[in-house]
């Protein structure tokens, strides 16, 4: 296969083709939000594995993965504090190799000391089984050294004094780092003379002593394409401005929550297409924060709040079965910006299409349409979001993956895209990991921090070759997610894996659509690709003070927890909202209803990285009737949910719609239909 070298916006796309029996993922591990509404905790984000040391006789073993890698070792070379990655030179006789020890090779030409530190990852956690490169830059002064670390640390002697050193390290993922020191005499033994840690996503400080300047080396051919790119240096922020909070309410209860992100909405279509089909959904996509996040409620009574627009309602009513209790149900309407294809930053993208052999299986048992027939129908609508500035990489997986173009510029590129994504074809098996380590390759080498970067997965999330380890595919998305590199996804056909697919969005911060029908084309490239590609605020967390008197009985949040830490942040895209819907019950209180709800939001600004909290707050009589209609469509839509998992019977069913009372908004008629299929099939 020819490959195009493309310039313009870079997009990674990303395609997966398999053949034979399909077996899904080793899924064991993932756990599934919780949907009570107390004490929620975040999703697994996956430990780190015990490392494997290479070998002759293994090969390059990824420590970090335990599996064998694709890619061969590298080093560097420094120039100052940047790095370019060259093969590494031929080990000194005496060259350390094993776990944790010092280099003993003979130096007589100056005063020898000794230098260790730390290896660590963007979160501070140690990384073992990191490759650590020490040379001299001062030619006439030899040194070289090479050891691999061992609970995230390193040491080596021997080392010359006052000799600009230069610290090479190659972490499990082929990731590199470097920095260079001047190593200082120690003649006092003093451990912490020469310590020098790596972290990723941290930049070393400049080395503190004058040294000799090295000779400069060449600059070397490209490395091809296989080769991993080092992520790019973070860029400076400004120094936070102080954020203000309000005091606490007034004999008031609080608790943080969150509705997931806003423009993850699969396991709707997905339950509506099987109760379509007569048929009744897996509990498991029953996820009512999802439902809610994917209706269109009315916005008329919203009114601006710093970044977003808000608007929130309270409906009273009599508690069922309960003499004297009265239920609150409180509703907010949280949005994002609007904004256009114009108005928002150039795009990074790099799209993985799954080309396997399972991608020509029907999208549904109806319409005969496959699904990679459908997946290039996506790529062919997404030229049309692409503008002047943009930049688009392709890459396709199956038993292996494959670069099909690069840089693809809307304006400047030769390549004919259409054609491209046209010659396209299946093949083999589902080798998603390959598919996944090339992409996030390519989205660095195009990295900008003034663009959106983002990597798009197309694929039905079967894989059955490679590895499929849910923690292990998903150290990628968290690993780039610290510098920026979003990860959202298009899932294909009725049947998709979207438990497999759901853990990789968390992970990578980004959301996730079914695709079934040609109309799922239509609106993923049309009006959700921005909540798609595009974040408006990230690190959002929500805050609810009500009164003490009000107990909760029902949310439909995803996570909730009077501890914020358990409360796992999200993004927020543009032009997407939200819903949130909390029904409380209380005692008859006419004091109540000048008690006061406060909603409060804290996020981070995407691009200046500030973070920011905005609140309204208002009387219970002031809220008393108002939304009213959006809050009982979101009652008529977490109702069909209930019922769909057992949580209330028929009786219960009619009862509610009887209070309920008439319903005309197309969101409730919708629902109302939905909710009779459901009946019929239970």
């Amino acid at each position: 296969m020819n490959k195009q070298w493309i310039s313009g916006l870079a997009l990674t796309v990303f395609l997966s083709a398999c053949t034979g029996g399909r077996s899904a993922p080793q899924t064991a591990n993932i756990a599934l939000p919780p949907q009570t509404n107390s004490e929620i905790a975040p999703l697994p984000k996956g430990t780190r594995l015990p490392g494997a040391v290479a070998t002759p006789a293994t090969g390059n073993i990824n420590p970090l993965l335990g599996i064998p890698s694709r890619l061969g070792p590298i080093s560097s070379i420094g120039l100052g504090n940047g790095v370019v990655p060259v093969t590494p030179p031929p080990l000194l006789p005496g060259s350390f190799t094993g776990n944790i020890g010092y280099y003993d090779a003979d130096i007589s030409v100056i005063e020898k000391s000794t230098f260790n530190g730390k290896i660590l990852d963007a979160t501070g956690q140690a990384i073992a089984g990191a490759k650590v490169v020490a040379r001299s830059l001062n030619p006439s002064v030899p040194y070289q050294a090479e050891m691999e670390t061992a609970g995230g640390v390193y040491a080596f002697n021997n080392a010359p004094s006052g000799v600009q050193i230069e610290i090479t390290v190659i972490l499990p993922d082929q990731t590199t780092l470097s920095r260079v020191e001047v190593i200082k005499s120690n003649k006092q033994g003093d451990p912490n003379a020469n310590q020098f840690n790596l972290q990723i996503g941290v930049t070393p400080p400049a080395s503190g002593s004058p040294a000799p300047t090295p000779t400069p080396v060449p600059t070397p051919t490209p490395i091809p394409l296989l080769e991993p790119t080092p992520y790019p240096s973070p860029q400076p922020t400004a120094t936070p401005a102080p954020v203000v909070t309000p005091s606490p309410l007034a004999d008031s209860d609080f608790f943080y929550f969150s509705y997931d992100d806003s423009a993850s909405t699969a396991g709707v279509a997905l339950s509506k297409e099987a109760l379509n089909l007569q048929q009744l959904p897996d509990p498991s996509l029953l996820r009512p924060w999802e439902f809610l996040n994917a209706a269109h409620f009315e916005h008329e009574a919203q009114v601006s709040l710093g970044l977003f627009k808000v608007s929130m309602g309270l409906w009273k009513y009599p508690t069922l079965g309960a003499q004297g209790m009265d239920t609150y149900e409180f509703g907010a309407h949280v949005s994002s910006p609007v904004i256009s294809q114009s108005q928002r930053r150039n795009l990074v993208l790099t799209v993985v299409l799954d080309v396997s052999g399972s991608m020509d299986e029907a999208t549904h048992p109806k319409n005969g349409l496959s699904k990679f027939s459908l997946a290039r129908s996506t790529l062919l609508a997404l030229k049309a979001n692409l503008k002047s500035g943009d930049i688009v990489n392709l890459v396709t997986f199956s038993d292996g993956a494959e670069v099909r173009f690069e840089n693809y510029q809307l304006v400047t590129s030769e390549l004919n895209f259409e054609q491209t994504v046209l010659n396209l074809s299946t093949e083999g098996g589902t080798d998603l990991e390959s598919g996944m380590k090339l992409a996030y390759n390519l989205a660095r080498k195009y990295y900008d921090s003034q663009k959106i970067n983002r990597v798009l997965m197309l694929t039905d999330a079967f894989a059955n070759a490679g590895d499929t380890d849910v923690n292990r595919v998903s150290y990628h998305t968290r690993m780039n997610n610290a510098e920026g590199i979003y990860f959202s996804g298009l899932g294909y056909g009725h049947d998709f894996n979207e438990a497999f697919l759901n853990q990789l969005t968390e992970a990578g911060k980004g959301a996730y659509f079914s695709m079934i029908h040609p109309g799922d084309v239509e609106r993923a490239m049309g009006d959700r690709f921005m909540g798609l590609i595009n974040v408006a605020a990230r690190d959002v967390r929500f805050r609810l003070e009500f009164p003490k008197a009000l107990k909760r009985s029902f949310s439909a949040a995803e996570q909730s927890s009077q501890q914020a830490e358990k409360v796992q942040a999200t993004n927020f895209s543009y032009n997407t909202s939200q819903f949130f819907l909390e029904q409380m019950q209380a005692s008859g209180d006419s004091a109540l209803m000048q008690q006061k709800i406060r909603l409060l939001i804290s996020y981070t600004d995407p691009v200046t990285s500030q973070p920011k909290v905005e609140w309204t707050e208002k009387t219970l009589a002031e809220l008393l009737g108002k939304d009213l209609e959006n809050i009982k469509d979101a009652h008529l839509i977490t109702l069909l949910l209930r019922f769909l998992k057992g949580e209330v019977k028929k009786e219960q069913v009619n009862q509610e719609l009887a209070v309920l009372g008439p319903r005309q908004s197309a969101l409730a008629q919708e629902y109302l239909n939905l909710l009779q299929m459901a009946l019929k099939l239970k």
